[in-house]
Parts: C-alpha cells; structure tokens; sequence
C-alpha cells in the first residue's frame, strides 16, 4: 500500500515555442521547467534539472502545461530503458479524464536514484521534423522518508 503521505505532484512546464525552434533548427532538447512539491532544497525547484525526491511506495502525479498556456501540451507515454522499469511498481499512466499521469515507486533503498524520461505533444504534434519531443530528469528516494 502507498505512503499516501508521501505523494510527490510534479508540474512540467514546456516553453512550447522555444522546444519548437529548437527541434527545428536540429537541437532536440525541449525547454522545460519543473517545480514539485518537494520542500529539500536540493532538488534544482524551476530548473531543468529537477530532482523530485520521493518516498518507497509513494504516488509521483505528473501534469503537464505550456508557459504560454495557449499551446496544448500533453505526456504520451514514459520510457521504461532509462531505468524507471525498476524505480516504479509499473510504469506511469495516464489518469483517466485528465492529462496527468501518475506512477507508484517501488519499495527501494533511501539514497537510490533513477532517470526517467517521457515523451510528449505539442498542440496534438508527437514530433517535429520527424524527431520526438522526450525530457529526462530525476527521482531520488529520501534519504529519511516521512513517517
């Protein structure tokens, strides 16, 4: 059963126009921003590099949104060959009627950490010039997860 107290909500902000450019001019690295509500503060808040760190057994809930909010942004699915096939119970899916997505994280050692990485769309678009919008940051589990 999950720590229900220890539920990480991580908001993905995609500069939709900026990823756009640069897939087009061949740098095919989005421009997203992440903020959780995880309170450590080495977890790299509003940065690219977000680290969200997480409790054994806790729920991860992903929702996706553009900078500009004009421009639809939603995940597609995650990728299982960076190593989130053992960091979660199953890989993430998507929440029935809306655009986040949650996963539950195996129950693992304090201090162990994983990439993960998923893809997503722009305003319908998987990709642009034949190239996949995908992102990769981080999960750590807690060094002292909460009680």
């Amino acid at each position: 059963m999950a720590n229900m107290d220890a539920n990480a909500h991580i908001l993905v902000i995609v500069d939709t126009q900026a990823t756009i450019k640069n897939y087009e001019s061949g740098n095919f690295e989005p421009v997203i921003y992440m903020v959780d509500d995880d309170p450590t503060p080495d977890s790299n808040q509003g940065s690219v590099n977000l680290i969200t760190n997480v409790a054994p057994e806790g729920i991860v809930t992903w929702k996706p949104t553009s900078i500009n909010n004009d421009d639809e942004v939603e995940l597609t699915s995650f990728d299982d060959s960076k190593g989130c096939q053992d960091f979660f119970k199953d890989l993430p899916t998507q929440d029935r009627g809306s655009k986040s997505w949650t996963g539950e994280v195996a129950e693992l050692d304090a201090g162990t950490s994983a990439s993960y990485g998923f893809y997503f769309k722009i305003n319908g678009n998987s990709n642009c010039n034949g190239e996949k919008f995908y992102f990769d940051p981080q999960l750590r589990i807690q060094p002292n997860p909460p009680s």
